[in-house]
């Protein structure tokens, strides 16, 4: 009888992997065939960029010291260094500065740049943590797939500040100020148009094939509209979260750490009294934890702007205002930039968006 149950188990197991393998075949395929397109337009979108080239006032570079930040940190670390040491050196001074005091400096900045970084996965924990303990296990589950789209799409978004501190940094390495606050002018303008376009398609119906990646087949067909009410409402804080990204990019280019530090804790406190006041007392569930993050987004990127409108008004003193179409011009440039390390970022989520929807397709065994 053991012997016959153990062959029975083992044709069991067989056909469920055969089943399994003629099911996900294609769409294993189809990520091979989606990695490589991306792949090829990365490669491509770098020999354009290599080939043209992008002139700056501190020389040549090109689109792909983009692909990763460290590449333009590194060059950008490395003329900090020279300018010092060719000022200390014409001033008569020994060149005390070295290449491991400012090392120090940034092991001292790690720990706030982290944080800084975790801000909008902080404000989904806090909404996670409120409806979980408040509204019951449907509406916790709801949060799965809409916290997952909105913070992998900031993930993706994460290029502007990359572009944003690679060209703030370069500007001011040589003093230039005024072309250093130019960059995150740009940058906040790319930010908001993106933001727009991202808000208006989580909107659309296109927020609802978004959501079915991540939620499998078995599932209780009420938790789809109890995650499309979320991302909805959050889809109006996205142009108020990519303007912070950029403008804590600003802060931290100027080596500010406590301004960005300080604007996240007023967002995770703010975030944590509105899903007390919505979730808690007034049982809104998903949609009150919305409102407080989009609340909460705002108020980071108001004390953010308000500190970078101060400092713009005392660098632009007596220069004359950029034309419209001038800042047309920066923002058209500023978004080029953008376009190689975003690609690089999407091929890489695409990896994770494929295997998290085979892993929730292929349910309980």
């Amino acid at each position: 009888l053991s012997a016959n149950f153990g062959v029975n188990l083992e044709e069991d197991f067989i056909e469920l992997n055969v089943a399994f393998f003629n099911k996900y075949f294609r769409q294993m395929k189809a990520l091979m065939y989606s990695s490589a397109c991306i792949l090829a337009a990365i490669h491509l979108h770098s020999t354009f960029a290599f080939s043209k080239g992008v002139h700056h006032q501190n020389g040549f570079f090109g689109i792909s010291d983009l692909h990763h930040p460290s590449m333009g940190f590194q060059r950008t670390f490395r003329r900090a260094v020279g300018a010092q040491e060719t000022t200390t050196k014409s001033n008569g001074v020994s060149p005390k500065p070295t290449e491991k005091t400012i090392i120090q400096e940034f092991r001292s900045m790690a720990l706030p740049l982290l944080l800084v970084s975790l801000s909008s996965p902080i404000l989904s924990l806090i909404d996670v943590a409120a409806v979980g303990q408040c509204s019951g296990v449907l509406q916790l589950a709801s949060l799965g797939p809409a916290t997952a789209v909105c913070d992998m799409s900031m993930y993706v978004f994460v290029t502007l500040s990359i572009v944003t501190t690679r060209l703030a940094a370069n500007a001011l390495v040589t003093g230039d100020k005024v072309q250093a606050s130019i960059k995150v002018v740009d940058g906040v303008l790319v930010s908001v148009l993106v933001g727009l376009v991202w808000g208006v398609l989580l909107l659309s119906p296109a927020a609802t094939i978004m959501l079915k990646v991540f939620l499998p087949p078995t599932v209780d067909p009420s938790v789809l509209p109890l995650s499309l009410a979320y991302t909805k409402i959050r889809a109006f804080g996205f142009v108020a979260g990519l303007a912070t990204v950029v403008l804590q990019s600003s802060a931290l280019v100027r080596r500010d750490v406590t301004l960005p530090l300080c604007a996240v804790a007023v967002g995770s406190v703010l975030n944590t009294c509105g899903n007390w006041w919505l979730v808690a007392l007034r049982g809104m569930g998903v949609e009150g934890a919305a409102l407080a993050t989009v609340a909460a987004q705002l108020a980071t990127c108001a004390v953010l702007a308000r500190a970078e409108s101060r400092y713009s008004r005392t660098v632009f003193k007596g220069v004359p205002p950029r034309s419209v179409a001038d800042r047309l011009r920066g923002a058209r440039a500023f978004l080029a930039l953008c376009v190689s390390p975003a690609l690089a970022l999407v091929g890489k989520l695409s990896v994770v968006l494929t295997v998290s929807a085979t892993a929730s397709a292929c349910g309980t065994l």
